[in-house]
């Protein structure tokens, strides 16, 4: 029988995280996921140059799986901070944040899988 000091539900960045920072100081750690594995040479096509246009290769439907809490009303100060362009002007003409859901996933490596470890943020001046 194997020992598990730890388990640790989910492998996305904070868990993967946890899981290696627990295994460096000796811990047997049990990381499991929801979803299958991936394989970037057959379950995607960075290889060719319109590989942005395709959707990403769901093993497992995530249609209905999420949940969205209530649109938040946007602030006036934050105005600035709105995504618009010179042809179309502001994206968001409302007073409320869109809701248009996120990009769910299920497999190995979470949303670090999915977004290929990007996290964008406001940088620091813009705010």
């Amino acid at each position: 029988m194997v020992q598990i000091d730890a388990i640790v539900i989910g492998s996305g960045a904070g868990g993967a995280a946890a899981a290696w920072a627990l295994a460096e100081r000796g811990a047997s750690v049990l990381l499991l996921e929801s979803g299958p594995a991936y394989d970037p040479f057959s379950d995607y096509r960075l290889d060719r140059p319109d590989w942005a246009l395709d959707e990403f290769p769901a093993k497992v439907p995530v249609f209905n799986r999420q949940t969205v809490a209530p649109s938040q009303a946007l602030e006036p100060k934050w105005t600035g901070l709105n995504s618009w362009n010179k042809v179309a002007g502001r994206y968001n003409r409302g007073d409320r944040r869109l809701n248009g859901g996120y990009s769910h996933f299920v497999g190995l490596g979470g949303s670090t899988l999915h977004f290929t470890g990007e996290a964008h943020r406001l940088h620091p001046a813009a705010i």
